[in-house]
């Protein structure tokens, strides 16, 4: 759990958050695992996660093109916190990784309880487009 809210933290997706909040969130991301060369998910796919990488490096891609490579710490598929609309890329576990999954539902019940959070994803919604 602590490592959880470690990883949360350095995202700054959490700050400036109640600290019952944070470890409310930490307890309901699940942890799933992707081998090296394994798709997260298709371009295209509907879209319902939001992803954070605990451990290993991952590719996002538009077919063999890479758009980006994000490593522990980063998010990726935040718009999907935001809309239901098909994910924009494909994304590829580059390692073993780890990540922390985030379910749309999940996030909107911790967002009844502090909508600064939608704030900060948004945040980083605008962010990764002026990137």
């Amino acid at each position: 759990m602590l490592e959880r809210v470690l990883i949360l933290r350095s995202t700054g997706l959490v700050e400036g958050l109640p600290r019952d909040l944070v470890f409310g969130l930490a307890k309901i991301l699940q942890l799933i695992h992707y081998s090296a060369g394994e798709v997260i998910f298709d371009e295209g796919d509907r879209s319902t996660s939001m992803y954070i990488i605990a451990r290993g490096r991952v590719r996002v891609h538009r077919g063999q093109v890479t758009v980006a490579l994000l490593a522990a710490g980063e998010i990726f598929g935040e718009m999907a916190l935001a809309s239901s609309a098909p994910r924009s890329a494909s994304v590829s576990a580059l390692e073993d990784c780890e990540l922390l999954e985030l379910h749309q539902d999940m996030f909107y019940e911790v967002m009844a309880h502090d909508p600064g959070i939608f704030r900060k994803v948004v945040q980083i919604i605008i962010d990764r487009i002026q990137q």
